[in-house]
C-alpha cells in the first residue's frame, strides 16, 4: 500500500511540474487561457472548447449535479491509461494538448471557510475518470484556488481520517 501511494504522490508531483514546464514553453491554447474554458474556479468560464489538439465537453459527474470538463487529446501521449483531475483549466488543456484524458472539476470551496467542500465533487471526478475506456491509473493535479482541497482529499485517501484529526488540526474532517 504504501508504495502505492508514493507512486501515486510522485505521479501526481510529476503531473504538476509537467503541467508548469509546458506552460511556460508554450502559447495559450485557442480561445485564451485553458482553451477558452478559463480558470474553472467557482463555475465562472466553466465551458467546453476544441482546438487542434484536443477537445472537451460538459459531463455529469453524478449523475445530475457536479457537472465536469472532459478534456479528451486529438492523439493519445505516451500515457493513454492515465487519467488526471484537476479544479483548474489551463493545465487541463495543457496536459490534453500533450495526449492526457483530464476531468476538470467545479471548485466551489475558493470562498469557502473549510477546503471540504470540494471533498464530494473531486471524489465525483476521480470515480468518474476511473470509469473511462482505457484508464488503470488517476491522479490529481493541485492547482489555484483548488489546491487546498485537492491536496487534502489526497492526504486524507492516502492516510485516512487520521490525516485531518487531532489536536493540532485547524478543521478536522
Amino acid at each position: 500500500m504504501a508504495s502505492h501511494v508514493t507512486r501515486t504522490l510522485l505521479a501526481t508531483a510529476a503531473m504538476i511540474g509537467l503541467a508548469f514546464a509546458a506552460q511556460a514553453q508554450q502559447p495559450p491554447a485557442a480561445g485564451g487561457p485553458g482553451g477558452g474554458g478559463g480558470p474553472g474556479v467557482g463555475g465562472r468560464n466553466f465551458a467546453p472548447s476544441q482546438t487542434d489538439l484536443y477537445r472537451s465537453d460538459f459531463v455529469k459527474l453524478d449523475g445530475a449535479t457536479n457537472d465536469g470538463l472532459l478534456y479528451e487529446p486529438v492523439k493519445p501521449g505516451a500515457n493513454p491509461h492515465v487519467a488526471i483531475v484537476t479544479t483548474y483549466a489551463p493545465p487541463a488543456a495543457e496536459l490534453a494538448s500533450r495526449g492526457y484524458r483530464v476531468v476538470l472539476v467545479k471548485n466551489a470551496a475558493q470562498n469557502s471557510a473549510t477546503p471540504f467542500t470540494d471533498f464530494g465533487v473531486i471524489s465525483n471526478g476521480i470515480a468518474y475518470a476511473r470509469k473511462l475506456a482505457g484508464i488503470d491509473h488517476v491522479a490529481v493535479l493541485a492547482w489555484g484556488g483548488g489546491a487546498t482541497a485537492m491536496i487534502l482529499y489526497a492526504d486524507v485517501a492516502a492516510n485516512g481520517p487520521s490525516a485531518c484529526q487531532g489536536a493540532k488540526i485547524l478543521s478536522p474532517c
